[in-house]
């Protein structure tokens, strides 16, 4: 005859096994942390600053606020900025000043979400954003606060990859503008371009256009309005002949860091990203040599005949020579 074991004895053995099972998890889990590759976020210098959805919205605001405050009227200063936007969701207000850049850093402009406003307004009175130069917003999405985001703007303005989950107005209250550049972005709603004098928009998709004033060219553009050169000023391109998008800065979900090459597309319309990211070929951001205003040509160059590609960061380079 067999003895069952009394339950006091069942209970301490299966409580033995059971520690063993929690201990074998435990070990198995921290090799496996300890083989996971280590990444680290790159030394981007002082004049960017990388924001992650963690960090308190009110720590956040106050950074770029600071920002905003020397860059609000800076027309011919020397201060660079570049804000970063990893991953994930946000509520802020972003005002982008004079030299600065806004860039989300996920596959997909959707993979950073702003609830809120990033705008760029005129600089100078009476709602005149003829000199509202110098700064770009690139590579996220926007729910604007009352549902219209404001990019009163004027030359070398770049909004590139770019999702606005409402309406887009190129102008402040009507007042002066004169020209911008919008690509490879989705507006839900309707774009205004107002009083502004020109503008261009290539593989750009939007509900509506208004809005003619010197010129407006559309090149690869969906629901393109109605009426040809010169009344209307529209200028139409049906399909973009050939382009390869700007290349962009991406992180992983594990944390890595990398560049996006986005590939050659010919007789396009429309964004690259509607299957939910870019097609091209990424490059570890290890591959780079990642610059700074105190490097000297001869260091780029150096890191260049070693094979390396070039990053460079925010800020004014004083070279005695050419970059090779």
């Amino acid at each position: 005859m067999q003895h069952q074991p009394s339950t006091k004895r069942r209970f301490l053995l299966e409580q033995f096994f059971f520690a063993i099972v929690v201990l074998t998890w435990i070990f198995c889990t921290s090799i496996g942390l300890s083989q996971a590759p280590h990444v680290t976020t790159p030394d981007l210098g002082p004049n960017v600053l990388i924001l992650n959805p963690t960090m308190a919205p009110a720590a956040m605001q106050e950074q770029i606020d600071k920002i905003y405050a020397v860059q609000q009227h800076n027309e011919f200063g020397t201060e660079r900025n570049a804000i970063l936007l990893l991953p994930g969701e946000y509520h802020l207000d972003i005002p982008v000043g004079f030299y600065t850049e806004v860039i989300g850093l996920g596959a997909s402009p959707d993979a950073v979400h702003i609830t809120g406003n990033v705008h760029a307004d005129a600089s100078l009175p009476r709602n005149n954003a003829t000199c509202t130069f110098w700064r770009a917003a690139e590579g996220f999405s926007v729910t604007p606060s009352g549902g219209t985001m404001q990019w009163a703007v004027s030359q070398a303005v770049p909004f590139r990859r770019m999702h606005i989950l409402g309406n887009l107005v190129l102008h402040q209250s009507h007042g002066w503008a004169s020209g911008g550049w919008i690509s490879d972005s989705l507006i839900d709603g309707t774009v205004d371009s107002g009083s502004q004098q020109q503008w261009l928009s290539r593989n750009t998709e939007w509900d509506k256009w208004t809005g003619a004033n010197w010129n407006m060219v559309f090149v690869g553009v969906n629901h393109v309005p109605d009426g040809e050169w010169p009344a209307p000023p529209f200028t139409k391109v049906a399909l973009t002949p050939v382009i390869r998008e700007k290349p962009f800065l991406q992180v992983d979900a594990k944390g890595a860091w990398s560049v996006v090459i986005p590939e050659l597309r010919t007789n396009s319309t429309g964004i690259t990203w509607h299957g939910g990211s870019t097609p091209g070929a990424t490059i570890p951001l290890d591959r780079f040599y990642i610059a700074h205003p105190n490097d000297t040509a001869a260091t780029i160059n150096a890191a260049l005949a070693h094979g390396k590609h070039l990053l460079f960061t925010p800020g004014i380079y004083a070279l005695s020579e050419s970059i090779r």
